[in-house]
């Protein structure tokens, strides 16, 4: 496995800093996954944020805990690999913050956020369709088939995510959502 720290420091060389308001316009933006999520999200529903960068799911929902190693805006600033509770969601947000590593990672990172949803709860997924760089993962689709049926989920959607018209995709990305199954 790669280390945290590693993935950490090789992010930030490979990210540009990003504008005011950038992230915020990308997530309203994208075809399937950001905001429009939150319309299949119960206002009553726990929500876990793994790699909530500057928590802005936090602005349409109070039951989100987000949890980010490098953002000060998460509520907790950790690591998924060292988050550590006892409490069980009912959806897990996994928005471009499980592409890091090798599939060993993925598999391990996939089974620890597993122990953390509750029976019949939601897992919403935006991965990386292409590495971009040598510590990103490149999912398929297949993956998401596969460790969906290993680790006991449903798929209810799984598409192609992007930002445009569809003519004119950019960022394109695996938009998935999984459901645990009872």
């Amino acid at each position: 496995m790669i280390p945290q720290d590693e993935i950490n420091k090789q992010f930030y060389k490979f990210m540009v800093e990003e504008p005011q308001g950038s992230r915020d316009n990308f997530m309203r933006n994208l075809k399937y996954s950001g905001y429009r999520i939150l319309d299949k999200i119960g206002a009553d529903e726990s929500i876990l944020d793994i790699g909530c960068g500057k928590n802005l799911f936090k602005s349409y929902r109070s039951n989100v805990l987000g949890i980010d190693p490098v953002y000060d805006e998460a509520d907790i600033k950790i690591a998924f690999q060292d988050f550590e509770t006892t409490e069980k969601f009912d959806v897990i947000l996994c928005l471009g913050s499980l592409h890091f590593g090798e599939l060993e990672d993925i598999v391990f990172l996939t089974g620890k956020l597993t122990s953390m949803i509750k029976p019949g709860g939601k897992v919403f997924w935006r991965c990386a369709a292409s590495s971009e760089a040598w510590f990103q993962y490149a999912w398929t689709k297949q993956v998401h088939h596969d460790l969906a049926e290993q680790f006991g989920y449903s798929i209810v959607e799984l598409e192609d995510d992007y930002v445009g018209d569809g003519e004119n995709k950019r960022s394109l990305r695996i938009y998935a959502q999984w459901v645990k199954d009872l």
